[in-house]
């Protein structure tokens, strides 16, 4: 797939489709309140509590898996600051397979999320391998007063 393939989704902020596949995506971030993450607990128990509000249920914490959001092409970083961890969760609605995924750095209240769906796991898998990261990056810049 290329990045040409998507297109942003009518109706859906921050949503991109891709019409040879059926997969689409939605990216939501900025700044949280207590009412969207548990910012109480660290990063990882945030990144959850982040997904859990957004779905408005609580999902087993043994079902996310750690994993990076790449920023490898940022070669002005080395290899050990090329990555955000994130937690990312599969799930299956309405006939479609799909996955959240999430980082928020709860120090900040600052947090990113992006949730996709696509016909069968298959789709689901290349589109967070190949797909995600080619369009879809978590910065942060720490700044001096």
């Amino acid at each position: 797939m290329s990045s040409s393939d998507w297109s942003p989704k009518s109706g859906t902020p921050g949503g991109w489709e891709n019409s040879a596949t059926g997969c689409w995506v939605q990216v939501t971030n900025g700044s949280l309140t207590p009412d969207q993450a548990d910012l109480t607990a660290g990063d990882r128990a945030a990144s959850i509590s982040f997904i859990e509000k957004s779905l408005g249920s609580p999902i087993d914490p043994a079902s996310f898996v750690d994993v990076p959001f790449a920023t490898a092409d940022l070669t002005m970083y080395t290899e050990d600051q090329d990555i955000a961890d994130a937690v990312l969760v599969y799930t299956d609605s309405e006939g479609l397979s799909g996955f959240f995924q999430a980082r928020v750095f709860a120090d900040l209240a600052e947090g990113a999320m992006v949730m996709g769906f696509c016909p069968d796991q298959t789709s689901v898998d290349t589109l967070i391998a190949e797909d995600l990261p080619a369009f879809y990056r978590i910065g942060l810049v720490a700044g001096t007063d």
